[in-house]
């Protein structure tokens, strides 16, 4: 069953940076993910087999937000990004003129335009579900790891993101995890993420560009190194615990 969440949040476009890796040259922003289906056992870009659900289709002229769960413990901020994903995913062929394009400099890396490049193939995408148990296995890592200097997927007690994953869900087909370190306005989070910039897999852009994710929850917290945190989880086939 979903639910519509009656939120709608415009927000301002800035500017951004990030490196992504062990080694970074910019303190100030830095990014990392993770996907898997069930089955594999890698620790980068897990991948795991299962039965797959079709993504959403359509498109959506003023993306909301609707809800496979019945509880919604997201703060307006935390669902705002959901909006400024699903506005993306609207259309990101115009999105990418819209907002990311005007940001190309000379000085800009290839990874900005060939963002723009790959986006401006896609003309919709169905936009994403909030669902409660991605939203839980989000903040138990941005509340505890942003209270640390430590960044990635595996969290502060040691136990890793496959495994939290497991203690929230009754089932899914393929999950997906990207974390953004630095900006805390959703549009500089999800420009940041998109273009990816430094990321040789592209694993950010190509979970927010994803076909086969259907919804995601969306944690943002203060962080003692780099200010803010966004952690971002996605799933198809997910059924909350």
């Amino acid at each position: 069953m979903k639910k519509k969440i009656g939120f709608r949040l415009a927000v301002l476009l800035g500017g951004l940076l990030f490196l992504t890796g062990a080694a970074f040259a910019n303190p100030s922003f830095r990014t990392s993910n993770q996907n898997r289906k069930k089955g594999s056992t890698s620790v980068e870009n897990k991948k795991k087999t299962d039965k797959k659900t079709d993504s959403n289709s359509g498109k959506k002229s003023s993306p909301t937000v609707t809800s496979i769960s019945e509880k919604i413990s997201a703060s307006n901020e935390e669902l705002a990004i959901i909006v400024e994903i699903n506005l993306m995913r609207s259309n990101p062929r115009e999105y990418a003129e819209k907002y990311i394009k005007p940001q190309i400099t000379s000085s800009s890396s290839s990874y900005w335009t060939s963002c723009v490049s790959d986006m401006s193939k896609i003309s919709s995408l169905g936009e994403f579900s909030y669902a409660e148990g991605l939203y839980q296995v989000s903040k138990a890592h941005s509340t505890t790891q942003g209270k640390t200097t430590q960044t990635g997927h595996t969290r502060t007690n040691g136990e890793s993101w496959s495994t939290v994953i497991d203690r929230y869900c009754k089932k899914y087909s393929s999950v997906g995890e990207n974390i953004s370190y630095g900006p805390n306005n959703a549009r500089d989070i999800v420009i940041q993420l998109l273009v990816d910039d430094g990321v040789s897999s592209l694993g950010h852009r190509k979970n927010l560009l994803s076909k086969e994710y259907t919804c995601v929850g969306v944690s943002l917290d203060t962080h003692k190194y780099y200010r803010y945190m966004c952690v971002m989880n996605f799933a198809s086939g997910w059924v909350d615990k």
